[in-house]
């Protein structure tokens, strides 16, 4: 029982360690190489495009990225989500993130990697409609109610001939952070510094709202990792329980055994009625 014990209690503090890791999948980054995005905006460029993405498919997370390009592709049925330069960007500042290459010269994308991402497992056809520079009314509607901070850069750099390059977006990032004294998030009124915004979409479409509710019921992984410690716990505890018990119960047997039971001296047990003792225990003295 006590090898049981310490059992569970070496896998309930297993588990306390690994499933924060878990939950979190590929979205980490694997250095601190691409520190500056994460610093501004809170999370890493990986998490970042996967909230972009869940707003059309609460399903979506954020697998390995491809080294070979494209990093990504956009083959959802409803492809407003990714159907855009600003996606791509996302997409590609992720593969810098896993890889840790953003320290140095990064990940660059060949030209017509874009229109590739555009065209994922299509035959002759893209994703449609393409965004270049900008989200639909009612994406940029539903990335400003979630709060997803979408640098300003983003939205301006873009490459026609679809290629991409990581040290001119993270140089162009850094400049604007300095010159905008870390304003650099302007196209949501929820992000701007001063209150303003510089969007032009107004309220939440009834779509939108749908999409975004949809995105929000569901669980975080924060909370399913709680969930699981949780239900660890409860195993642990319930164990020790049983096992207190029973232990409880072994010391009340062990108690009421016979053999442990010290019968009490008679007062005069030995005797005789005069006093003298007698001849059974004269004879056991002897």
């Amino acid at each position: 029982m006590f090898v049981l014990l310490n059992f569970l209690a070496v896998l309930a503090f297993i588990l306390m360690l690994t499933v924060p890791a878990l939950t979190e999948g590929n979205v980490t980054c694997s250095g601190t190489a691409m520190d500056w995005y994460t610093s501004q905006v809170g999370e890493t460029a990986c998490k970042t495009y996967e909230r972009l993405r869940q707003i059309c498919n609460s399903d979506f997370e954020v697998g390995v990225m491809s080294n070979t390009f494209p990093p990504d592709t956009c083959d959802e049925q409803i492809s407003d989500c990714c159907c855009n330069s600003i996606a791509y960007a996302l997409a590609m500042l992720c593969l810098n993130c896993q890889q840790n290459i953003g320290g140095g010269s990064g990940y660059d994308a060949p030209a017509g990697d874009y229109q590739l991402y555009l065209q994922g497992s299509r035959i002759n056809s893209t994703c449609s409609p393409v965004q270049n520079q900008t989200l639909s009314t009612s994406i940029q509607t539903a990335v400003c109610n979630e709060e997803i901070k979408l640098f300003d850069s983003l939205y301006s750099l873009f490459w026609t001939d679809g290629s991409w390059y990581y040290m001119y977006t993270e140089q162009s990032i850094s400049k604007a952070i300095a010159s905008n004294n870390n304003n650099t998030f302007t196209h949501c009124a929820s992000t701007t510094l001063n209150g303003t915004s510089t969007s032009s979409s107004g309220s939440s479409s009834s779509a939108s709202s749908n999409l975004t509710s949809s995105h929000s019921s569901n669980l975080s992984g924060g909370a399913i990792g709680g969930i699981v410690v949780g239900a660890i716990v409860g195993v642990v505890a319930t164990a020790l329980l049983m096992w207190f018990c029973w232990w409880k119960r072994k010391e009340g047997r062990k108690a009421t055994k016979p053999e442990n039971k010290i019968e009490p001296f008679a007062q005069g047990e030995g005797r005789d009625r005069r006093g003298n003792y007698s001849t059974e225990v004269q004879a056991k003295s002897r």
